[in-house]
């Protein structure tokens, strides 16, 4: 064996290459480990314009149908293992998912050592999101997790409490990355941003930019709020919403019968090429996280890194987001971006406001921002550091 060049397959559930985060991540791991001279196996959900096999920037991708009425159920393309386990790898990882543990079969047949990237303690979010009370049900599951935990030699997370008691002495805490060669404050002075500001009548606005998946954790329902208050003490204060998938058409009808409507401008979801350019020519972007409404993130901690957090960042955008412990360390407990109480819209307001009355502190979060996704979290430097610990594993197994 090679420990330059690892043979890695990776299991995910994830229709890859994509524009939405997980497929993001997926993809941008796989590449950079190619980069750094490894050989990947993808072996990833298909869709319908997907082909079966392919070979993008280096890694092997192997797609199959890993879905059953729109849920994705990894386990249900088990019968595809059988090729797999024909070929020879060094280490395994697996994207978590309480539906997943083909990387974690894999392991136990082959003796091969075995990886976890841990997003989210997500059985629990099952048993929460389906109001699961059954111990009949609840058991199988979380027994099915403890193998694919007992399985892992490693395990990559953002936060200690999403991994099982008896697996934390084999966790590593490394932050999701952004991709700071796409983004950057330069794209605001190229035609792509100028045909946009033009188009939405967008020239003279203090712009605050809001993307999500419109989700109640992610606080959309302390937006109408935030909007209002700092549409009263900000001067030309306009707020872009981009995204999609959650609850955007209730909090639209809830903004309009409230008046604000002239306030903000709803783009929905949009091509990820165009993303760079409406961060570059905002001026704040806001993530006004409540955990409150979502009982897992209570739980556990905020266990997200959000992907967009972190392209906010890549961009060099002011950023004004909720403390909690997690985004507190992202933003460098305040160097990288204004942290406010969760569920205090009036101290969102507020910190706009102070961004809007000095340049020279947008200026200097801009530059801390861009300097610590280009120097620490870009996903060449998470990959470095992932590199590290299957590297780590195979020494020990």
């Amino acid at each position: 064996m090679n420990r330059n060049n690892l043979k890695i397959l990776y299991f995910s559930c994830e229709d890859v290459p994509a524009s939405h985060a997980g497929a993001v991540h997926t993809f941008e791991v796989a590449k950079n480990l190619v980069r750094l001279g490894h050989s990947v196996t993808l072996f990833s959900l298909r869709r319908e314009d997907q082909t079966a096999y392919d070979i993008v920037d280096g890694v092997e991708i192997i797609r199959v149908w890993q879905k059953v009425m729109s849920i994705k159920l990894p386990l249900i393309s088990i019968l595809y293992l059988s090729s797999l386990l024909r070929r020879h790898f060094d280490i395994v990882m697996e994207r978590y998912i309480t539906a997943g543990g083909l990387g974690a079969i894999y392991s136990f047949i082959k003796r091969t050592p075995l990886v976890l990237e841990v997003n989210s303690p997500h059985v629990e979010e099952i048993i929460y999101r389906w109001n699961i009370t059954s111990p009949i049900i609840k058991a199988p599951l979380r027994h099915w997790v403890k193998f694919q935990f007992s399985q892992s030699k490693g395990n990559i997370t953002t936060i200690p409490t999403i991994v099982p008691d008896f697996s934390k002495d084999r966790t590593y805490l490394i932050y999701w990355g952004a991709d700071h060669k796409m983004f950057g404050r330069h794209l605001k002075n190229t035609e792509t941003a100028d045909e946009f500001i033009k188009r939405y009548r967008l020239k003279g606005k203090f712009l605050i930019l809001f993307v999500g998946s419109f989700r109640e954790w992610q606080g959309i329902y302390d937006l109408p709020d935030i909007i209002e208050m700092t549409s009263k003490i900000v001067p030309n204060a306009f707020f872009l919403l981009v995204g999609g998938g959650g609850e955007e058409a209730k909090l639209m009808n809830y903004i309009h019968e409230r008046g604000i409507g002239k306030y903000c401008l709803y783009l929905g979801p949009q091509p990820y090429s165009l993303i760079p350019y409406i961060m570059a020519l905002s001026d704040v972007g806001l993530a006004p996280f409540n955990a409150s409404h979502y009982k897992p993130l209570e739980d556990f901690g905020f266990f997200w890194a959000p992907s967009k957090l972190m392209e906010y960042l890549a961009s060099g955008l002011p950023v004004v987001v909720s403390r909690y412990d997690t985004l507190e360390k992202i933003l460098g407990h305040g160097e990288r971006g204004i942290l406010v109480t969760p569920d205090r819209p009036s101290e969102y307001a507020e910190a706009i406001k102070l961004l809007y009355k000095e340049p020279s502190l947008r200026d200097k979060l801009s530059e801390n921002a861009i300097r610590y996704i280009s120097d620490e979290q870009s996903w060449q430097k998470h990959t470095e550091a992932l590199e590290k610990v299957l590297i780590k594993v195979v020494d020990e197994n």
